[in-house]
């Protein structure tokens, strides 16, 4: 199963639910924003869901792939 969660919270909280509702069968994610989920970017106060999914669902990630964009004067890329 392939899943792409982007920029809406709940997205990703969908994600979750489809993990546990298929008895943990492998989700391959794309562009799943998880450096904004990671870092604390949504707030627990505001977002409840995505600071459990944060501390319980996406430690159970496996980087496969990771870029980095860096925008600015430089721009450039990291793999």
């Amino acid at each position: 199963m392939a899943a792409y969660p982007s920029f809406n919270v709940n997205e990703i909280l969908a994600v979750e639910e489809l993990y546990a509702r298929e008895d943990c069968r492998p989700i391959i994610v794309v562009n799943g924003e998880f450096e904004r989920l990671r870092s604390g970017y949504y707030p627990s106060v505001f977002y409840p869901k995505i600071a459990k999914c944060s501390k319980n669902f996406i430690p159970l990630f496996e980087t496969a792939y990771y870029i980095r964009n860096f925008k600015g004067s430089r721009p450039g890329v990291v793999f």
